[in-house]
């Protein structure tokens, strides 16, 4: 009895999530969730080399410093993605940052028709 005491003490000084495996006392790790996020660095260098030879998969622009303008398709819908990019240190390339956006169709098509009144709002302020 006193074992099952010890490890209940130990489980509640723990800050991770262990759970108590009632059968012998010990402790077991929950499963690692996989990764949902895709790797960039191989659809960023493809991007770049593609808007150069002229390839239609994906087209990039320059906003300057480090932004850019990207229409591509992800899962099968095209998008406009708005996005900072990152010099990555250990390996010297550009990767996409957490900060951007990626518009549908027919949200960039709603922001272009909205142009006139962001210009004039930027004008009055």
């Amino acid at each position: 009895m006193p074992q099952k005491k010890k490890a209940q003490d130990d489980s509640d000084s723990d800050t991770s999530d262990v759970s108590l495996n009632s059968e012998d006392g010990t402790k077991k790790q929950p499963a690692k969730k996989a990764k949902t996020e895709k790797k960039p660095s191989k659809t960023d260098s493809k991007a770049k080399s593609s808007s150069s030879s002229g390839n239609s998969d994906e087209s990039v622009f320059q906003l300057g410093g480090n932004k850019q303008v990207t229409v591509r398709e992800f899962r099968g819908k095209l998008y406009v993605d708005i996005r900072e990019f990152y010099m990555d240190k250990n390996s010297a390339e550009m990767k996409p940052g957490k900060k951007g956006v990626a518009l549908s169709v027919d949200m960039w098509r709603k922001l272009c028709d909205l142009k006139d009144e962001i210009d004039e709002a930027i004008k009055n302020s």
